[in-house]
């Protein structure tokens, strides 16, 4: 069931974005083509490729991103979104994890993940903390926050992950963010039900 606020963004008379919304009629058919699987498209080949990727300007992915995340989370499958920004050696990126149950959790990557030259200094650390994300630890190593619901805060995610590029990562709206879906192999307990 689509939220009233998403049938408004998505019927409302939005200006144009035509690569971010070709790209999201992309993805759009993917997710429809492993919905008339009987089961989940995680335990499925996926069709034509494995993934779908593109690159667009940060702007046009703030404009999209609520409507990418609400369609993965309605979806019976298990998606994943990585956003990166910057060089790909600086290797800086955020990543939703949108379960079938309709829990969603998001990473910023930490410097667990990042080579010397990149590392996030305490500037960075400051920024994500005001952004609202949880410090890594131990077990989660990266930043992150999770909505263990069946109806996440879409909008809120999709703002946490675009603040994080724009304050944290030092994106432009001009630059670009290069997106990749694909489907999660992986079962088992989601944040909603941690047993399974």
């Amino acid at each position: 069931m689509t939220h009233p606020a998403t049938h408004a963004r998505r019927h409302g008379g939005a200006h144009a974005r035509p690569a971010l919304d070709a790209w999201l009629q992309d993805a759009e058919r993917l997710l429809a083509d492993q919905h008339d699987h009987s089961i989940s498209p995680s335990l499925v080949p996926l069709a034509g490729a494995a993934e779908r990727s593109a690159s667009v300007p940060l702007r046009r992915l703030a404009a999209g991103l609520p409507d990418l995340l609400d369609r993965l989370a309605s979806d019976p499958g298990r998606w994943i979104v990585i956003l990166e920004v910057g060089p790909p050696a600086a290797n800086r990126f955020v990543q939703y994890l949108a379960y079938e149950d309709g829990s969603l959790a998001v990473e910023a990557v930490s410097n667990r993940y990042l080579a010397a030259p990149h590392r996030h200094g305490e500037r960075t650390h400051r920024v994500l903390r005001g952004l609202g994300w949880q410090p890594p630890s131990r077990k989660k190593p990266n930043w992150w926050s999770v909505q263990a619901t069946m109806v996440p805060d879409v909008e809120g995610a999709a703002r946490l992950g675009v603040a994080t590029l724009r304050s944290a990562f030092g994106a432009g709206e001009d630059d670009r963010v290069r997106i990749r879906l694909f489907s999660s192999p992986r079962r088992g307990g989601t944040p909603l039900s941690p047993t399974g």
